[in-house]
This record gives structure tokens, C-alpha cells and sequence, in this order.
């Protein structure tokens, strides 16, 4: 508000200076034309674009529009020959009357515009919450699926270590549930979550603990922000391919960061096991991973995919958001 009415003493000062006019009447022209854009604004913004343009009114929306303009420039015009007539001096009013007409057209003009530049930039970001919640809503569902056949595997076969892992399924549940509706979350919180999907692989596949690594030393402060959930296709992908029944089979994951620049790779075996299900499931998890990542980071990421008949590995990196400030 300093600002512009800054601008507008500067404004009528400089008519002030150029018009032949004494101050009075001069500051009195100079103002006209901001309270021509004004009034215009207001109203148009305030009142018709979400009374009407908002409704679908269109018809209605022109020509209240156009009553809005020859009311102001009546205003306009009512003034003008008042000050004529009070200050005793010549002023063009049909030069004046036009001026005003075309200001009061170009406001009118530019607050439509900007209303359906505004209007499309809401409806894309709505797409995009939409499709993101979606993709989100998938993921989790097939997690949901996946877990509670692990615990009932877990509780078949181990009544023992059941409770454990029924509080971490319970973790993994809030996790997904609660967190990660947010646009990002803690890495150490993903982490955390990967380490109590593995432990549920490993119990479920009854497997050598070394055949399923999961490398995050060096994976940098655990404050930083990822998208939530974004490894869990490429994690469960990796169960797809391989069933970890041979000798030679195993699931490896590391996860780096260097300079807020994550690297996260996963390598495993192929098993023929795994082709029927791979169809249907893996490339469906990669299609949700990549719109997510497109719609996180745009192209402002790599994601690379290379097999062949004994191994599929896949490489993802990206730059991460931002860092939270202790």
C-alpha cells in the first residue's frame, strides 16, 4: 500500500509539472485516470468475474461489463465538466471522454485475462493433486495387500516374533497413512519404512539375511526431504523379478547422497518364477513411478533401467527438495 501510493504522489506530481493547468485542477485531471482503473478493477474483480464469469454467465459478464465502463466514464466525464465549469478552464472532454474509455477498456480487458490464467494454473494444479493422490492411493493399497499376507505368513509360521512385526506393520501402516500425504517426508522416516519392508521380505521368503542388503551409511543426514514412498515401486519390483528360492539369488539396495544429490540403485537376479507376475505388476509400478517423479521434478531427473539374463538393476537420482533447518 506504501508502495503505490508512493508511485501515485510521484504520479501526480509529474502531471502537476507537464500540465498547463494550476495545481488544483491538474491534480484533480491526474486523478481521474487511477480512479478510472480502480473503480474498473474493483467491481470487475470483486464483483462480476465471481458472480458471473465464475457461474458460466458470459453473456451477462459482457454486458455488465460494458454498463461498467459507461458508468465510470459518465463518472469520469461528470467530473471533468464539473471541474471545468468550478476552476474556469478549457478542457477537451471528447479527446478526455476517449482516453478514459480506452483505460477503462484495457483494465477490463486485463482482469479477464489474468482471471483465465489463474483459472487454468488452479485446474492444473488440481490435476496434478489429483493424479499425485491417485498414484499415492495405488501404491498403498498394493502395500496394504502385500503386508497383510506377510504378517499372516509371519504369524502361521512364527507365532514367536508375530508381535514384532505386527508393531512394525503397525509403524509402516501410520507411516503411510498419516505421513505421507505430505508433498515430502523425512528421508529417515523412508528409510525406516524400507528397513521394515525388508525385515518383512526376509521373514516371508525365510532367506539368508545376506541375500537382502540394504546399504544407507553414507547416505547423508537423514533430514532431508524426498517424496514419500518414491523407492517403493522400485523396491517391490525387485521382489517381482526375483523369488530368492536358488542359492544365487539376492535383492541389494544402496542409497547415497552426495552434495543433496540421492542416488538410489537396486540389482537383484532373475527368476523365471517371477516372469508371470512381472507383467502385470511392474510395469504398471514403473508408469506410477515415473508421472511421480515427472510431476515432483519436471525432467530434472535420471532414471535408468538395464538387464539382462541374470540381472535387472535400476538407477534413480535426483536432486532433493530442500533440507530441514535444525
Amino acid at each position: 500500500m506504501t508502495v503505490i501510493v508512493g508511485i501515485l504522489i510521484c504520479y501526480v506530481s509529474l502531471v502537476n509539472v507537464i500540465s498547463p493547468y494550476s495545481f488544483f485542477p491538474a491534480t484533480v485531471i491526474a486523478l481521474l485516470t487511477p480512479l478510472n482503473i480502480f473503480l474498473v478493477w474493483i467491481v470487475t474483480t470483486k464483483l462480476l468475474i465471481p458472480k458471473l464469469l465464475a457461474r458460466s454467465k458470459i453473456i451477462v459478464y459482457i454486458l455488465c461489463s460494458f454498463a461498467l465502463i459507461i458508468l465510470v466514464n459518465v463518472l469520469v466525464y461528470f467530473i471533468l465538466g464539473t471541474s471545468r465549469t468550478l476552476f474556469q478552464i478549457e478542457i477537451d472532454l471528447l479527446s478526455q471522454k476517449q482516453s478514459h474509455n480506452n483505460i477503462s477498456a484495457i483494465t477490463y480487458i486485463f482482469c479477464t485475462v489474468i482471471y483465465f490464467l489463474n483459472k487454468d494454473k488452479e485446474s492444473i494444479i488440481e490435476q496434478k493433486t489429483m493424479e499425485m493422490n491417485m498414484l499415492k492411493s495405488q501404491i498403498n493399497s498394493h502395500f496394504l495387500f502385500n503386508a497383510l499376507n506377510n504378517i499372516y505368513s509371519m504369524t502361521y509360521f512364527d507365532s514367536k516374533q508375530a508381535s514384532d512385526y505386527v508393531m512394525k506393520l503397525s509403524k509402516m501402516l501410520r507411516y503411510v497413512l498419516e505421513e505421507c500425504d505430505a508433498k515430502h517426508v523425512l528421508l529417515g522416516k523412508e528409510i525406516e519404512y524400507i528397513e521394515h519392508y525388508l525385515d518383512f521380505q526376509k521373514s516371508r521368503n525365510e532367506t539368508d539375511k545376506q541375500k537382502i542388503i540394504f546399504n544407507h551409511s553414507n547416505a547423508g543426514n537423514h533430514d532431508k526431504l524426498v517424496p514419500p514412498m518414491i523407492f517403493q515401486p522400485i523396491i517391490e519390483n525387485c521382489f517381482q523379478y526375483c523369488s530368492l528360492h536358488s542359492d544365487t539369488d539376492f535383492v541389494r539396495l544402496d542409497l547415497a547422497c552426495e552434495e543433496n544429490v540421492l542416488t538410489f540403485k537396486a540389482v537383484n537376479t532373475k527368476s523365471s518364477e517371477g516372469e508371470i507376475s512381472i507383467v502385470r505388476s511392474t510395469h504398471i509400478g514403473l508408469q506410477n513411478l515415473r508421472k511421480r517423479l515427472e510431476m515432483n521434478f519436471d525432467n530434472d531427473y535420471s532414471l535408468i533401467i538395464q538387464e539382462n539374463d541374470e540381472l535387472y538393476s535400476l538407477q534413480l537420482v535426483f536432486k532433493i527438495a530442500k533440507q530441514i533447518v535444525s
